[in-house]
């Protein structure tokens, strides 16, 4: 038997048990783990804004109607985009 303490209890656990315990809770977690977002490879400057609740409607119904929906922020990138290739008006 093996003594575990916890706290200020001493408990006897049966022979084989805290074995078992780490091999399925070593499995249980990565199991249970998700997978995290890998940033892009490239970074550029950050350039933070806020929008208006009606003009943020009208950036998600432009985003839907886009063949691979893209995320709010490339989004935005893509519009600025299309406006900087826009040839001034004089």
């Amino acid at each position: 038997m093996a003594r575990v303490r916890a706290g200020t209890e001493e408990s006897l656990l049966p022979p084989g048990l805290p074995s078992c315990y780490h091999e399925r809770m070593s499995k249980s977690i990565s199991d249970n783990m998700k997978t995290r977002k890998k940033r892009a490879p490239v970074t550029g400057e950050l350039v933070g804004v806020r929008i208006q609740p009606e003009l943020g409607k009208q950036l998600d119904d432009w985003r839907r109607n886009q063949e691979d929906v893209p995320t709010r922020p490339e989004a935005i990138r893509r519009l600025v985009e299309l406006g900087l290739r826009m040839k001034p008006s004089k």
